[in-house]
């Protein structure tokens, strides 16, 4: 999502959504529409699901700058 500021600059800011219930459960902010900024948003929420052996891995989505999260 990019978001115009003062002057000639720009704001991106990539959420990430759990499909769920809406929540945005992580996300980046940077003045490029970098990877790095996708791929860290990614990371945090990574490492905070809960890992076990009955526990279905989400479905990762993206589409129109925004990233949604699938829980089985």
């Amino acid at each position: 999502m990019e978001f115009k500021c003062v002057g000639n600059e720009n704001l991106y800011l990539n959420p990430i959504l759990d499909l769920y219930n809406g929540e945005v459960i992580s996300y980046g902010i940077s003045n490029k529409p970098t990877l790095d900024v996708v791929i860290d948003s990614l990371e945090q929420v990574v490492n905070n699901i809960k890992h076990g052996p009955n526990i279905e891995p989400p479905s990762i989505q993206a589409k129109d700058g925004i990233t949604n999260i699938i829980n089985g």
